[in-house]
Parts: C-alpha cells; sequence; structure tokens
C-alpha cells in the first residue's frame, strides 16, 4: 500500500467567515495535509486562528506565501481573488474559488461534487465553487430534472444570511440590533440599508435592467450546472448564519407526489423533512449541519414546490470546496499510485 499523500495547503481569506470554516472542515473531514497557510490581508495579519487543536499564525497574503503550495482554497471577494489566484496557479497551485472571479469565467469549470465531478476533468488550475443559494438550489432540482418530461423553468426566491456579506456582515447584524434594542443610533455600513428586524431585497449591486448581482449569478450558474432557465429574486435578511431557498418548479407534464418524493429521497446531499415539530426545515436548525434540507414538498399538476435550506457557510461554500478537493486526491493519489 502507498502512503497517502498530503498537501501544503493555503487559505486566502483565513480570517473571514468562510475561512474559518475551511479550517474546520480541513480537520473535520481529515483531509491530508502536511501544511496549512493561514493567509489574509496585511491588516489581520499576525492574528491566530485555529486548525483543530491547533493555533495557526495569519501571514498577508504576498506572492512568496504561495511557493511550494499545492492546494489554495479561495474565500475572498471577488477583487482579491482576481489579485491573487493568477499569482497562486503561476506558481503551481490548484486553486478553488467561491467567489464571482470565478465564476465569471466560463472556462472555469463550476462544480457540485455530487452532481458533476466529471468536470474537475477540466480543471486548469482554478476550479470554481457555486454561491450558497446556487448550491442549495442545483441539489434539490437535480432530482427533478428527469422527472414529468423535464423541467421548463423555475422561480426562486433565496433568503440571504448576513454571513454572506462576511464576518463583517454578521458584525453589522449584531451590531444594528443591539444598538436597536437600546435606543441607540445604528449604523449602516457593510449592507444597503440597516438590516437587523428588516429586509433587503438586494444581495451585491443592481445593474441597469433592475438585476442585483446574486439574481445574475443564480440564474446563470444553474443554466451552466443543470441547463435550467431560472428566474431569483434574492432577499438579504436577518439572519447569522443559513440560506433559504423557496422554489416553484415548473415541469412539462403532471407528475405525482410519490414520483417527487421517490426522487428527492434517492438524490445525493439532501434529505427530506417530513416529520417533528414543526414538520419542515429552518435556518435555526442548520447551523454546522452538512447537506440540503427540504420541506413543504407541494405538488400541483407539473408544479412543485420546495422550501430548502443550508448552511450557507459550510455546503454552500467551505464543505464543498473540501469535497471538491478531496476528488482531486482520489485522482491524484492513484496517478501517484
Amino acid at each position: 500500500m502507498f502512503p497517502r499523500r498530503r498537501y501544503r495547503v493555503a487559505i486566502l481569506g483565513a480570517t473571514g467567515a468562510v475561512g474559518g470554516e475551511l479550517l474546520k472542515e480541513l480537520d473535520l473531514r481529515r483531509f491530508p495535509t502536511s501544511e496549512v497557510r493561514a493567509l489574509c490581508s496585511p491588516a489581520s495579519a499576525g492574528s491566530d486562528v485555529r486548525h483543530g487543536k491547533r493555533k495557526l499564525i495569519t501571514a498577508a497574503a504576498v506572492a512568496e506565501q504561495f511557493a511550494g503550495v499545492e492546494l489554495v482554497f479561495s474565500a475572498v471577494d471577488a477583487e482579491v481573488a482576481a489579485q491573487w489566484l493568477p499569482v497562486a496557479r503561476a506558481a503551481g497551485a490548484v486553486c478553488i474559488d467561491c467567489s464571482d472571479w470565478g465564476r465569471s469565467q466560463e472556462d472555469v469549470p463550476l462544480v457540485i461534487p455530487e452532481l458533476n465531478p466529471e468536470r474537475l476533468a477540466h480543471q486548469d488550475g482554478l476550479i470554481s465553487s457555486p454561491s450558497p443559494a446556487t448550491t442549495v438550489a442545483a441539489l434539490a432540482l437535480a432530482p427533478l430534472k428527469n422527472l414529468g418530461g423535464g423541467i421548463v423553468d423555475v422561480v426562486m426566491t433565496t433568503l440571504e444570511p448576513a454571513s454572506g456579506a462576511g464576518a463583517k456582515g454578521q458584525s453589522e447584524l449584531s451590531g444594528q440590533a443591539v444598538a436597536l434594542l437600546n435606543f441607540a443610533p445604528v449604523e449602516v455600513d457593510v449592507h444597503p440599508a440597516r438590516l437587523a428586524f428588516n429586509c433587503i431585497p438586494q444581495v451585491g449591486a443592481i445593474d441597469e435592467s433592475g438585476h442585483s448581482a446574486a439574481e445574475r449569478t443564480i440564474e446563470t450558474d444553474l443554466a451552466r450546472l443543470l441547463g435550467v432557465k431560472a428566474y431569483a429574486t434574492c432577499v438579504r435578511v436577518p439572519v447569522f448564519v443559513g440560506t433559504t431557498v423557496s422554489l416553484t418548479v415548473r415541469l412539462h407534464t403532471a407528475v405525482e407526489a410519490a414520483a417527487v418524493d421517490a426522487a428527492l429521497d434517492a438524490a445525493p446531499g439532501i434529505t427530506v423533512v417530513r416529520e417533528g415539530v414543526p414538520p419542515y426545515p429552518m435556518v435555526m436548525d442548520m447551523n454546522e449541519r452538512e447537506g440540503v434540507q427540504v420541506g413543504r414538498v407541494r405538488v400541483d399538476g407539473p408544479i412543485v414546490r420546495l422550501w430548502l435550506v443550508g448552511d450557507n457557510l459550510r455546503k454552500g461554500a467551505a464543505t464543498n470546496m473540501v469535497q471538491i478537493a478531496e476528488l482531486l486526491d482520489a485522482v491524484w493519489s492513484v496517478a501517484q499510485a
């Protein structure tokens, strides 16, 4: 038996919300590392982060930090990813990115391991992980593609948490809630309006047609992943962690509820919730859980309605990225043997 290969890994954005989950996931899933470099902005350099029982000291992202690194997990925004991932690729690393920078490039494979692992054969040093809402929706839509003659289109509303705007988004929500409860002035900086005790129908910049960046991303990426036409409305809600998606799926022909139930039950990565009090999933139940939970399944002829919940920091980002790395490890280990 050959010894298992171990990897020098860098996490870009290690002090952020997704970066922290990546450090946790690499440890929980026992991904084989020989070294983990925790990279961040110059302002955060020198702080410590946890990787299992180990404490790592963060360092500013500079070109020298990518020397000898084999895998880079990118948990930063598009601007920072565009700055550093080409540097990492030039140094010989394979990069797994969860920002809009990677998603915007059509030649970069967009991967959810449960759905399209074969796309990794086309990677050229850069792999994109879909947005949390896209991942949550795609896992539930995939088993419906072969029912009722296929999917005509999907109308969806996503309820997206403060952590979707990073650690600063969470901090702003917390600070606003405390301020309001103490009748103090409320500061607004990260989100476009006050988020505490409010809902904001905008996630990302709004273009000239009235679509937000998040809506365009979901619609484009569901077409890439599943060939599905989607119409999305994205709403930022006063929740710290957990993405909720309400789906209305139109099939070509009527389908029986039993067929929908059977397809969902057999699908990888999702769990259908039918029992409990109340008998449906909620974001407060999903923190720190993997996968996607589905509830409120309703079938009316060719129309299927679903309520979906997933942890945006885990399956929506960190877990999906580590699962991609596990697939790469499996391929590379066979090649090494």
